[in-house]
């Protein structure tokens, strides 16, 4: 299994080790807590096909189900399933990383769509990584 470090498109210092590249995004998402009714607006900071990381106005605990709206467009957006696996405090809100839950293969097809219309250069650099000839 291939690994892809994505150090450059982390807000985070440090090597970063991740199956799934991830982009830096600021888009629109709406999340709830599950069995809540009310959603709760925040900001991406990046996404992949496997989970955000998101600044919110509030403290999400970790493993928390949550359920996720996320707008890839003003019109557009998919709704996902995730559970916070770290949170911290930054000047900016509630810093959360969170990890899908089931994503469908059609939800991950949408993702990468849109990772391609609004990074081409990074989508294929790093679908053909290691493709270039010496």
């Amino acid at each position: 299994m291939n690994r892809y470090s994505n150090s450059n498109n982390s807000s985070d210092s440090g090597a970063d080790q991740r199956y799934f590249p991830r982009w830096q995004v600021r888009n629109r998402i709406l999340y709830r807590f599950d069995g809540e009714t009310n959603y709760i607006e925040a900001r991406s900071c990046d996404l992949s096909c496997a989970g955000v990381s998101l600044v919110s106005p509030q403290s999400v605990k970790t493993f928390q189900r949550l359920k996720l709206r996320i707008y890839l467009f003003e019109d557009d957006h998919i709704e996902v399933e995730g559970h916070p696996v770290w949170s911290r405090e930054t000047a900016e809100g509630h810093l959360t990383g969170i990890t899908f839950l089931n994503t469908s293969s059609h939800i991950q097809e949408k993702i990468l769509q849109y990772a391609f219309e609004i990074k081409k250069d990074d989508v294929v650099n790093r679908w053909f990584e290691g493709w270039k000839k010496p």
